[in-house]
């Protein structure tokens, strides 16, 4: 297994290009695991989650953007957006 975060992110990309979501999201973890300040990757985990409706995780990867980027408001807005989506789903449920 390789361990170098570019390379990682590369097979995560070629894995999203092949339509297979699992190995997708396995090689961005790891890539991030190994270097947690792409924004590529994290936005794309933050992505990921919000898709499988994980939002208590994809909150924490856009907050993490949000830490490396503080002058970008869409990573605030992301944060915002859903917290406020989970709140909704948990009150729903």
């Amino acid at each position: 297994m390789p361990t170098d975060p570019g390379i990682l992110s590369r097979l995560g990309q070629t894995f999203v290009k092949d339509d297979d979501e699992s190995q997708a999201f396995h090689y961005h973890s790891e890539s991030y695991r190994h270097y947690p300040v792409n924004l590529e990757v994290i936005s794309w985990l933050g992505v990921w989650y919000v898709k499988s409706e994980m939002y208590e995780r994809a909150i924490q990867y856009f907050e993490r953007a949000a830490e490396i980027q503080p002058k970008e408001v869409k990573w605030r807005l992301m944060v915002t957006r859903y917290v406020m989506g989970w709140m909704f789903v948990g009150v729903h449920r």
